[in-house]
């Protein structure tokens, strides 16, 4: 025996589906993933990577706390550790254009 559903039959099991489906946990785990990576790579390989992935992390953090995913836990530590990045990044950007311009005056 084959059913016969007809075309209005499908289309509102796939909005009944939609409107309960719940968050995976993709989006926190790639948070604490990118900030992680990111935190290695901007402090041993290449900064500009580094506070890109650490800006998808925050990105990525706030998505998941918004929609409510599992391991919110995960997003919160991606969150802030992607925060302490960008604040030690910003700090050291700021030395070494100030020992730069320190090193121009003493040659001048």
């Amino acid at each position: 025996m084959s059913e016969h559903f007809d075309a209005n039959q499908i289309d509102e099991a796939k909005d009944s589906e939609q409107f309960h489906r719940t968050p995976g946990p993709a989006l926190p785990i790639i948070s604490l993933v990118a900030s992680i990576v990111g935190a290695a790579i901007g402090y041993y390989i290449n900064w500009p990577v580094g506070v890109v992935l650490v800006i998808t992390s925050i990105i990525c953090g706030v998505l998941a706390r918004k929609r409510r995913a599992p391991y919110r836990w995960a997003a919160t530590v991606g969150i802030i550790i992607s925060a302490l990045c960008l604040v030690v990044c910003v700090v050291v950007v700021s030395i070494v254009m100030y020992q730069m311009q320190q090193m121009n005056s003493l040659l001048s």
